[in-house]
């Protein structure tokens, strides 16, 4: 394997095809996932690399967007980390008035009533 931090993107597509069954990635392929993750860095792109390899269950041939969302993860767990912040507020503090940071956590609360 290549070096710790450093895999192409080209590799690193090999890899993932060969885990996940494709027989041949095309040009077209690699130019896709070439171009979708050019925005990352390296140690970006390991990290989602990583993750993606330990914990994807899907069989099919992932695309670049699986591995942005294994680096990042998904709108359903940020939407599930704001509710788990809304909510241990609202428990911690009972009666009391609250400010979350997040603002979409703040205008979602506000628009189902409040809290208080």
């Amino acid at each position: 394997m290549q070096n710790e931090t450093e895999m192409s993107v080209d590799y690193l597509v090999a890899i993932l095809a060969e885990a996940f069954g494709q027989i041949q990635v095309s040009e077209l392929q690699l130019n896709i996932w070439n171009d979708a993750l050019r925005h990352l860095s390296q140690r970006e792109i390991r990290t989602g690399y990583d993750h993606l390899i330990r914990t994807r269950q899907d069989r099919r041939f992932p695309v670049p967007a699986d591995l942005i969302a294994a680096l990042h993860g998904t709108y359903e767990d940020a939407a599930v980390l704001g509710w788990n912040t809304a909510f241990r507020s609202i428990l911690n503090h009972p009666g009391r008035h609250l400010e979350f940071e997040d603002p979409l956590i703040a205008e979602t609360i506000r628009e189902l009533g409040g809290v208080n």
